[in-house]
């Protein structure tokens, strides 16, 4: 949340949605958002929870394998707790110039931590 409010809005994409919760933050906040997800269930409950606070996102099903991401295109990329090492050139090449990657990633630790402790399980 921190590192949002210093990002003036403009074109943003949350990678790997889930249901939503980091699109419609950005929404909020001004942003113009496409969500993308593989799980049609999840995709359905983001636009529900988009339609019930008035919000529009543009939210998609798709496989990030496989979606294009337009180069230069975003202010803003949000990628949270979604391994993908194959897709992080495809997301610094999407990001606009002076665009901001906000990230959140699993880690390899013996210490107690939420998420599994080996990001390859």
């Amino acid at each position: 949340m921190e590192a949002v409010e210093r990002i003036p809005p403009g074109p943003a994409i949350d990678l790997a949605c889930g249901t939503g919760r980091n699109a419609l933050f950005l929404a909020e906040r001004g942003f113009e958002v496409e969500a993308v997800d593989i799980s049609e269930i999840a995709i359905g409950r983001a636009v529900e929870e988009a339609r019930q606070r008035g919000l529009e996102v543009l939210f998609r099903v798709a496989d990030l394998d496989e979606e294009p991401l337009p180069e230069g295109r975003y202010r803003l990329i949000a990628l949270f707790r979604y391994v993908n090492r194959d897709l992080w050139p495809r997301v610094v090449r999407a990001l606009a110039p002076e665009g901001w990657l906000v990230t959140e990633q699993h880690l390899q630790t013996r210490r107690a931590a939420v998420g599994p402790p080996d990001p390859y399980r």
